[in-house]
């Protein structure tokens, strides 16, 4: 305010002090304008001993009281809503006081405290919401009592208020304060005002806001603490204001009313949560000593469940609840998390029996809920296998690069564990003989599957390969893959064979969902006919990010870091194209194991092995890491002759290509050779019609093999082959493959790409 504006006393402070202290008033002198006084050891100075001293006539002061001294509350109604609501609860004082813009704001009392009130300066009532101190709006309501000898002081009447320059004046001429014999009577009533003055503040404005579940939480406030009927009407009236809803708020209030005469348990305790919010409900309900009738709300329990179960809890989106037993994280499928909130819940009902909420089965999975997004134990799908190279087992993760064991923690967030520890003490002689006897005695091959199976272990997929075991039954296939997918444990899965062959129908992708974080799948038992599902192969073995996701869950994100094996006893069809064969290692079984000396049992007796096997992989896996795969020569021709039989282009090359000496300057050209392929397909072989651009894609690489060149000539670009039959005719001949050149030179490199 300027200066102009302010207004000071004009009287004698002298006189006003003497006054004052003349009715019992432990009077202080405070510089003009100011709240703070004169002294700092003004609670231990008696200035009514020497006013004359202390209050210069003509000087410009402020003038306080010391409370305490002074036997003396004063209540502060700091806030338009304690202005508003105070005067309708607080019991009536002719000592009543204020300024211009603020009149009535501070209401004097005397009292007999007899120790009976808190050993403080004041207690302060604060919005819960506003944290900033400097806010004028932080303080609802100020009681101030000198508790227990604390200084405490008020500037009175005759003062110039600091922050507007108005002068401070008494409501009444007589301003005598009302005698309180009960002051803690007092202190509960100044926390009711303090509550309703809050609840204020928050009251849900305009017409469907919630106002009517807000009149039945005053209701419920109203009937606990004491208030008459009347007196809650009165006062609701004074909280929502009178408009078209009011009677709606009045007959939710006496509705509240009945139940508590009912049982004496009203409602509204959580619809007092609801509609105001937890910090708003529980500051009242703390200023209002309800405690037991409001016990903490679903977040603040959720918090709880987060701090207390954060050690072994996370939650997935796309999985749900994961639990962490001291060896690996597992997903949840029996309801435990909800365990852990219902056993939240029943403690907190325990400590608060007035708080239905906490009775009702719905809160617990509510908790269960809230807790899942808390930081502490919300996660992402990636984050879980993410170490290629550990490899988590009973007796603790093994570093596959270095071959060493440690203890397993909980931040490895491993799902998976084998089924045994390494015990690199052991031996396992029966898997080396099983082994020597199913490869017949191959030690080439057998050093080959071992290094197969330590690159297993990992999560890599460098290599980018599968294998394939083929042969007819009884060779041990199944047999040895049961023994590995034993030691492997969680690490391996099975896929049933239609997920990696092609079909015509769409699988669920539950199917690719179950392979996320599997280092070795295998499958089995394709049926005669049956291709490949060749770029479903290709994105596993080749480590391509895939999207899936289970029954009724939400769809998620993984990179495969599976290797692959598939046993089969008819080969599936393939496509010779040089993805699939880079990839695919076939591995011959050419062993039959008779009848008669066919152990039922073996699957039990290798896996009593299994600590030695998974040792001996592990070692296997560093010896990868120095050499790679390296597959044995009966692996690399036994792949070359299967795609060499699934090659339709070879394939029609030699049932239809021949050069004669006497026909070297026959050439065929790109687009003649192409009809003639789609001819010969067109016979009841297996494969669709090829595009011009197609064939001249794939053919250049196969004529190659066959030594044979290409020219430009007026027809395009020609090769120097003949066919056995013309292009528009009927059957053709078989020929004789002796009937190729083999030598007809070779394509130049520098030139343009055949076709």
């Amino acid at each position: 305010m300027a200066e102009s504006n302010v207004v000071a006393f004009e009287g004698d402070m002298l006189r006003l002090a003497r006054e004052y202290a003349n009715q019992g008033f432990k009077v202080i002198p405070i510089p003009f304008r100011e709240k703070k006084p004169v002294q700092d050891d003004w609670n231990e100075t008696d200035f009514n001993a020497d006013l004359e001293k202390h209050f210069p006539p003509k000087k410009l002061m402020n003038i306080g009281v010391n409370l305490g001294k002074s036997g003396l509350i004063d209540i502060d109604l700091d806030c338009p809503e304690a202005l508003l609501l105070g005067p309708a609860c607080l019991p009536k004082t002719a000592a009543k006081f204020g300024r211009k813009t603020a009149p009535n704001s501070h209401l004097l009392y005397r009292h007999r405290d007899n120790g009976k009130l808190p050993k403080q300066a004041a207690i302060r009532f604060k919005d819960p919401r506003i944290k900033d101190e400097k806010d004028e709006r932080a303080t609802l309501l100020e009681f101030r009592h000198g508790g227990g000898g604390k200084g405490a002081q008020t500037v009175l009447p005759g003062s110039t208020h600091r922050d507007t320059g108005e002068l401070i004046t008494w409501s009444e001429e007589d301003h005598e304060p009302k005698l309180i014999e009960d002051a803690p009577q007092l202190l509960k009533i100044a926390k009711i005002v303090a509550s309703l003055s809050l609840l204020k503040r928050y009251w849900p404005q305009g017409k469907g806001s919630g106002r009517h579940d807000a009149a039945l939480a005053f209701g419920g406030l109203a009937a606990r603490v004491g208030f008459t009927l009347l007196q809650a009407e009165k006062v609701l009236l004074g909280l929502g204001g009178e408009d078209e809803e009011a009677k709606d708020r009045l007959r939710a209030v006496r509705d509240a009313y009945g139940e508590h005469e009912k049982d004496g348990d009203p409602p509204g305790m959580q619809k007092l949560r609801e509609v105001f919010g937890d910090d708003v409900a529980y500051q009242v309900v703390k200023w209002l000593g309800l405690e037991q009738a409001l016990g903490p709300g679903e977040e603040e329990l959720a918090t709880l469940f987060a701090e207390r179960h954060a050690h072994h809890l996370r939650f997935v989106e796309a999985w749900g609840w994961m639990y962490y037993n001291g060896k690996r994280w597992k997903r949840q499928t029996t309801k435990l998390a909800h365990y852990f909130a219902r056993e939240i819940v029943k403690e907190a009902a325990a400590t608060y029996p007035k708080d239905k909420a906490l009775k009702r089965w719905v809160t617990a999975r509510n908790v269960q809920e809230a807790a899942s997004v808390d930081p502490s134990l919300a996660v992402t799908d990636d984050i879980w296998d993410r170490d290629d190279w550990l490899l988590n087992t009973p007796g603790g993760v093994v570093d596959l690069k270095t071959g060493k064991i440690r203890p397993a923690r909980p931040d490895d967030y491993m799902t998976k564990i084998t089924a045994v520890a390494p015990d690199f003490n052991a031996q396992c002689p029966l898997f080396d003989a099983h082994l020597k006897r199913i490869f017949d005695g191959n030690e080439a091959m057998i050093a080959y599957e071992w290094r197969w199976w330590g690159y297993s272990c990992t999560g890599v997929t460098y290599e980018q390969a599968f294998q394939f075991w083929c042969g007819e039954g009884g060779n041990g296939k199944t047999t040895t893959t049961e023994v590995i997918a034993y030691v492997l444990g969680d690490y391996h899965q099975t896929v049933a064979i239609e997920t990696l062959t092609a079909s015509n129908s769409q699988r669920h992708s539950a199917e690719i969902a179950v392979l996320a974080g599997a280092r070795l799948v295998t499958a089995s038992e394709t049926e005669e006919g049956q291709a490949w599902a060749e770029s479903r192969i290709k994105r596993l073995t080749g480590g391509e990010k895939m999207t899936a996701n289970f029954m009724r869950r939400n769809p998620f994100s993984f990179q495969p870091k599976l290797k692959l094996m598939v046993l089969v006893n008819d080969e599936p069809r393939v496509n010779a194209n040089k993805a699939m064969q880079r990839r695919t290692q076939k591995v011959p079984f050419n062993v039959e194991i008779p009848e008669s000396e066919r152990d039922l049992q073996m699957v039990d007796h290798l896996k009593a092995e299994a600590p030695a096997i998974l040792a001996k992989m592990i070692k296997a896996c560093l010896e990868w890491q120095e050499k790679g795969l390296k597959p044995p020569e009966v692996v690399t021709k036994a792949t070359r002759e299967y795609f060499d039989d699934n090659d339709l282009m070879l394939r029609w090359f030699r049932e239809r290509g021949f050069l004669k000496a006497e026909d070297k300057e026959v050439w065929i050209s790109s687009q003649e050779a192409c009809k003639n392929f789609n001819d010969w397909l067109a016979l009841g072989r297996t494969g669709k019609n090829y595009s011009e651009t197609r064939f001249g894609r794939e053919w250049p690489s196969r004529a190659e093999r066959f030594g044979l060149q290409w020219a430009r000539l007026e027809r395009g670009k020609c090769w120097n082959f003949n066919l056995a039959y013309k292009v528009k005719s009927g059957a053709m001949p078989q020929v004789d493959q002796e009937q190729m050149v083999q030598d007809a030179g070779q394509v130049d490199a520098d030139d343009d790409v055949p076709f």
